[in-house]
């Protein structure tokens, strides 16, 4: 999986591309690890291709320690296979989930 940052402002939108699986995951995990997660965050998603139980509950855990810090975290560009999943999951439910980036970033304000 590849992870690439933009900082605008306040808010860093972060694009992953690729796989997001057990051996890919911790990479997020460990890219967050040095952000102060009470910020704002768009996790642009159109450029995965793919996300296993292990990248479900990356995902999941960095909503929850977002939230416990009062940041804010939305979902972008959930495309093919990785909406799928997340339809069937439900985690569709558990995020603030947006076509677009642009339609994530006003989602924040």
């Amino acid at each position: 999986m590849k992870i690439t940052s933009k900082q605008d402002g306040a808010l860093l939108i972060v694009r992953l591309a690729g796989r997001m699986d057990a051996v890919s995951a911790p990479e997020l995990e460990e890219f967050m690890s040095g952000h102060d997660l009470s910020g704002r965050f768009v996790l642009d998603l159109s450029e995965l291709e793919y996300v296993s139980s292990a990248g479900l509950r990356t995902l999941l855990m960095m909503g929850k320690q977002v939230k416990a810090a009062s940041g804010a975290l939305v979902l972008a560009g959930l495309n093919g296979i990785v909406r799928e999943v997340f339809e069937l999951s439900g985690f569709q439910k558990l995020f603030l989930v947006r076509d677009t980036i642009d339609d994530a970033i006003a989602g924040l304000a």
